[in-house]
């Protein structure tokens, strides 16, 4: 089952159509975020209950998500511009 996690994990960062350094980022934030350790650290270290932590883990991962949509339409909009001039 891990393994099948990690397999998920580096199909959707392969897709994301990132360079192999922003890709290898993203897997490792991803990683950490999904990571038993860092629940236990919110539980342990910040008092948070289970659910709470689930919580703002799955908003973290929404804000790294959100950010890399927006980069590739930023991106885009570039290279749109960019054609423009040609």
């Amino acid at each position: 089952r891990f393994g099948e996690r990690w397999g998920a994990i580096d199909e959707a960062c392969a897709s994301a159509g990132l360079s192999p350094a922003a890709e290898r980022s993203l897997c490792a934030i991803v990683r950490l975020l999904v990571s038993s350790e860092i629940w236990k650290t919110l539980k342990d270290e910040s008092g948070l209950s289970g659910a709470e932590a689930g919580r703002l883990v799955a908003w973290l991962l929404g804000l790294v998500f959100a950010e890399l949509e927006r980069d590739h339409f930023t991106r885009q909009a570039a290279r749109l511009h960019a054609r423009r001039l040609d």
